[in-house]
């Protein structure tokens, strides 16, 4: 009866204001996420946002050298420190725990993607497009699960959409048009100061302003634009480089020098992403819809293709760069999809196909969007961190892996300053100079992580320990190829252990791991300590 009582409910209420509905429905999604799915998706929503953030919480010089800049923003790093900062003066310094906040952070933020989608399709198009945009922008079976994430390309969209809000709103309101011109500039100048490629999308809208010949709002437009791209990048930029905008300089030195060594693709690697993460057969009408849709709103279209194809010719190819545009896509692709499908005879005449294509879209999405709530990424290398985090012994640790190349573990999750051997001894890392000379690598709270891969021998493991005075006492083994012959050699040449504690991987690491066991590397971790070590650092 009360489930009876709900659906009416939310009858009445869609009927009345969708909006409401689907903000409901988007805030209970992403809260659920931020809850129950804890970890990172990528190397960069962690090494480069939470690393450096937390690192400026300890007082250390990360991403400060004055010569060699950032390759990522500050800006977004800094939101993240200030967050940081603030739980820390309040107390909280659990890792887990700070990490729920910002998931939370995020989620709430994520709102105005859902939001602003929803008005910027109201007013190109109507109420009823604009719910049908509202709820795939909420229920996209990607949508929540990134969107708690510390990702640039998610944090970008808001700014994104606020933007495009603003310009097809000229005119279709009594307030001060060149207001309205310097504020959607403005807002993506705050994109760009998050994610620099979103420049595309500004210079792709730019090129419709010129040819429209609309001269005014053009200079307003990048008036507002530098404006806040100065204030949110020039400005530190001066504070701790040596000119403006010279991490954006070094950014695309570094991606122009280093074009193929990431993933890499076909120019029409991209199609392919797109039309995948947007769920087949839906995403099909939506890519009709968007490509049938370039007159109903050409500065949207021009700007999408700009993006889209400077990325499709680039090398650099990572499924993550097309986050920016795809809700811009939903957002064409349905309003022209849903224009084209009332007026097409032959699509008129076959409705069930449409209707079981959405029936099959919107079941695989909730259906992903729940299974991906209780998802935990990454758990093996958190889980390890923290369980040593709170071991009161805890002097310095091995990571052990039967890999050429080990990824990177989260010290962050270990509660107290730490670092790796290579980028704490390396006399480049700016990070470390100060702290070192110093002497509080000496300190019994600071944790040094060493690494022992098939590419290190032994030998070469104890002259790095020799060279810090960092000892040992906990070694993680990492993957299960070769286990307990990996063991063996670490009793008989180390020391003797002590089985500690076994962590499993995610059900998700492990299924990455099964598609991919090349890129994905096996999660699953066993912790042993040294009850006697062996290794003469005399």
């Amino acid at each position: 009866m009360e489930i009876r009582n709900i659906l009416s409910w939310v009858s009445r209420q869609w009927d009345q204001n969708p909006l409401k509905v689907i903000m409901i429905l988007a805030l209970f999604t992403r809260l659920l996420t931020a809850f129950f799915s804890p970890g990172f998706l990528f190397h960069d929503d962690h090494f480069d946002v939470i690393t450096p953030a937390q690192n400026w919480v300890y007082g250390l010089k990360q991403w400060m050298d004055p010569a060699d800049p950032p390759r990522h923003s500050m800006f977004f790093a800094g939101i993240h420190y200030l967050i940081l900062y603030g739980l820390e003066s309040m107390g909280l310094v659990d890792a887990g725990l700070k990490m729920l906040v910002i998931r939370v952070f995020h989620a709430s933020y994520s709102l105005l993607t859902v939001y602003l989608g929803y008005k910027l399709t109201e007013t190109i198009s109507n109420r009823t497009n604009a719910s049908l945009v509202g709820l795939i922008l909420t229920l996209l079976w990607f949508m929540p699960f990134y969107s708690v994430r510390n990702l640039v390309e998610m944090a970008c969209i808001p700014p994104v959409l606020y933007g495009f809000y603003m310009l097809v709103s000229l005119g279709k309101n009594d307030r001060k048009q060149w207001v309205w011109w310097v504020l959607a500039g403005g807002m993506f100048g705050i994109a760009f100061s998050l994610r620099y490629h979103t420049i595309l999308l500004a210079g792709g809208l730019g090129l419709v302003l010129l040819y429209r010949k609309e001269w005014i709002g053009s200079i307003l437009f990048s008036s507002g634009f530098l404006f806040l791209s100065f204030v949110l990048i020039g400005l530190i930029d001066i504070q701790f480089y040596e000119y403006p905008f010279h991490s954006i300089v070094r950014y695309y030195e570094f991606n122009s020098a280093n074009a193929y060594n990431f993933i890499t693709g076909p120019p029409y690697k991209f199609i392919i992403v797109v039309f995948g993460f947007l769920i087949p057969p839906v995403s099909l009408m939506l890519m009709v819809g968007f490509i049938k849709g370039h007159k109903i709103e050409p500065m949207m279209f021009i700007a999408v293709l700009v993006f889209f194809l400077f990325h499709s010719f680039f090398p650099n190819k990572q499924e993550r760069f097309m986050l920016p545009i795809l809700p811009l896509v939903v957002i064409l692709g349905t309003i022209g999809w849903q224009e084209y499908y009332q007026h097409s005879d032959f699509w008129q005449q076959r409705k069930k196909i449409i209707s079981y294509s959405w029936k099959f879209f919107w079941t695989l999405n909730v259906l992903a969007v729940l299974l991906l709530a209780f998802t935990y990424p990454k758990r093996g290398r958190i889980e390890t961190m923290r369980y040593l985090g709170k071991q009161p012994d805890l002097g310095s640790v091995v990571m052990e892996t039967s890999r050429t190349k080990l990824k990177a573990n989260p010290e962050f999750y270990l509660g107290k300053m730490a670092a790796r051997f290579k980028p704490f001894q390396s006399n480049r890392n700016y990070t470390w100079t100060g702290f070192k000379e110093a002497g509080r690598h000496l300190s019994g709270d600071f944790v040094l992580v060493f690494t022992l891969t098939t590419k290190k021998s032994l030998e070469h493991l104890q002259l790095e320990i020799k060279e810090t005075g960092k000892r040992p006492n906990y070694i993680t083994f990492l993957g299960k190829e070769n286990l307990e012959l990996r063991i063996e050699r670490m009793v008989r040449d180390y020391g003797s252990l002590e089985f500690k504690k076994y962590i499993p991987a995610s059900d998700y690491d492990n299924f990455l791991h099964f598609l991919n066991p090349k890129h994905n590397h096996d999660e699953n971790a066993w912790i042993y300590k040294v009850k006697k070590f062996k290794l003469d650092l005399d």
